[in-house]
């Protein structure tokens, strides 16, 4: 039996989140990445500070989907694209399938088509989350990725999956080769 959740979608600053908010934030993410308990003990992002977080909460103040982003311009091939790099992006697994992720990516794209303007939300993500992603409107782009590990700071190049949303910008508009230099740490 299925209970209708009521959910209140939050866009926070980084500088402004309360001590509670990190420690909800942190619950959902030692629930949906339990093998990176140390690394949120530390911290609730992985990469470069986030500028914003978005997250859909319960009545309870319960944090039930969540992600970070940060706005900056890129390197793609010959071009710079403004883009909003989104990273810590996760649901409650009790939740999972139930519509709280594509309304998490809703808000995104609402939020970077007013509030935070970018032309695109980018990601990188494992090849078993690809489907979701697409079916929340983003495209998988065939460009290799230029990006500071912040584990190793080493400079890498991952051929991964790389992932974008139309926000500002129509998909034509995203170039449709050269490297996609993050210019910086990953989300």
């Amino acid at each position: 039996m299925s209970q209708t959740l009521h959910l209140t979608s939050r866009v926070v600053h980084e500088a402004a989140l309360t001590t509670a908010q990190h420690e909800a934030i942190r619950r959902l993410l030692n629930a949906a990445f339990p093998e990176f308990r140390a690394a949120w003990a530390k911290s609730t992002f992985w990469g470069s500070l986030p500028e914003q977080r978005i997250w859909l909460e319960d009545s309870t103040g319960r944090v039930l989907a969540h992600l970070v982003f940060s706005r900056r311009r890129i390197g793609v091939g010959e071009r710079e694209v403004h883009i909003a790099g989104v990273g810590g992006v996760c649901t409650d697994p009790e939740l999972q399938g139930q519509g709280l992720g594509r309304q998490l990516m809703q808000e995104l794209r609402r939020v970077l088509q007013g509030a935070c303007p970018a032309d695109f939300a980018f990601l990188g993500c494992r090849m078993e989350v690809v489907g979701f992603y697409e079916r929340c409107g983003f495209s998988r782009v065939p460009q290799v990725v230029r990006y500071l590990d912040p584990d190793d700071v080493v400079w890498v190049h991952n051929r991964g999956p790389a992932m974008v949303l139309p926000a500002r910008a129509a998909l034509s508009h995203w170039p449709k080769s050269g490297l996609i230099d993050l210019r910086g740490l990953p989300w």
